[in-house]
């Protein structure tokens, strides 16, 4: 089916968009306006509006469902927001479960579709540091070398897998691809990743500290709030949309590596050698870096508020320092230079 997304509803009457409504659902009312259930095209909500399908009501207009009304809050606040937020109790596979037949029940096709992303996620197998390298190194070794098949696809090596708070330094990989897995607040320490390819990864809140990437490639990852050390990054390739918020590069080198259309809101650059990188296609809203380098290096870039950290102390010695100044730009702004 279609997804739904919410349509145009200017053409419809005003005074039906602004009027309040009340949903009891189990014996627990809500209320909300018909703005909120009218826009979601092909939902039992919109066919209420529109008075395509018929629903019991009681007393006062108030339109009856007979649900648990435990569910019914978290798909309102969705319907509202367009975000979904799940209570810990509920974040686990029974309770997403059951939530996924409440969100079929009243037709929310985008909510069905993100709650069984989140399904996916938590059946993810878990793997630790020497799990994951004897896994990475079996596949490893059965992958041809010779030069005629680097040009060749890469061969998988796992799908759907997540590390979280392991420590992967020196784990060095060549000619290999890793797909579908979270590498969730993990340190990368010194290390070599050669023609390695990341396809639907997240690097959350991790960490790469002395890490070098050569001809490596990127596609559909995340890089949220992570802090780059002495990372070397040699004609790798960050394909499609990355997201890069809130990410730190310090003492990096970046030599023919392209960020093209990938998210660097509120990034910073620090003491980085920037080497016929592209940037083209970048919209960015707050970054920090020597406005000589950004002028000659990140052309065909939107930016709105950079901040040139070359009139400001640059020999900071802890990233989760700048990180943190980072955190509200109208306060670095007023960052003095520290003797």
């Amino acid at each position: 089916m279609e997804d739904e997304k919410p349509k145009n509803i200017e053409q419809e009457n005003t005074n039906l968009n602004t009027k309040p409504i009340k949903i009891n659902v189990g014996g627990k009312i809500f209320e909300t306006l018909t703005t909120t259930l009218s826009k979601w095209k092909n939902s039992k909500f919109e066919e209420i509006i529109t008075n395509q399908k018929q629903f019991p009501i009681i007393n006062d207009g108030i339109i009856f469902f007979d649900r648990n009304p435990k569910y019914f809050e978290i798909i309102l606040d969705y319907l509202r927001t367009s975000e979904v937020t799940i209570p810990k109790k509920l974040n686990n596979k029974e309770g997403l479960s059951r939530l996924i037949k409440e969100s079929k029940y009243y037709s929310i096709h985008s909510l069905t579709q993100l709650l069984n992303e989140k399904i996916q996620v938590l059946q993810r197998q878990s793997f630790t540091m020497k799990e994951f390298q004897s896994q990475a190194y079996l596949f490893q070794a059965n992958t041809p070398r010779e030069p005629s098949h680097i040009s060749q696809p890469y061969i998988p090596i796992m799908d759907a897998g997540r590390i979280e708070r392991q420590d992967l330094t020196g784990l060095s990989l060549t000619f290999i691809r890793i797909q579908n897995f979270e590498f969730i607040d993990c340190l990368f320490g010194p290390s070599t990743y050669f023609n390695t390819n990341f396809e639907n990864c997240k690097f959350d809140g991790s960490r790469f500290e002395g890490v070098n990437f050569h001809n490596s490639k990127f596609i559909d990852c995340s890089f949220q709030n992570v802090e780059f050390v002495n990372v070397e990054l040699w004609e790798s390739l960050f394909k499609t949309k990355q997201n890069f918020k809130g990410s730190v590069f310090k003492l990096c080198t970046l030599n023919k590596t392209n960020f093209s259309k990938s998210i660097l809101d509120n990034s910073s650059f620090i003491d980085c050698k920037i080497i016929k990188c592209k940037f083209s296609g970048c919209e960015i809203n707050n970054i920090c870096i020597p406005e000589k380098q950004f002028k000659s290096n990140f052309k065909g870039a939107k930016v709105t508020n950079l901040i040139d950290i070359s009139k400001y102390k640059t020999k900071i010695k802890e990233v989760q320092e700048w990180n943190e100044v980072l955190l509200d730009i109208d306060k670095w702004k007023q960052h003095k230079d520290q003797k």
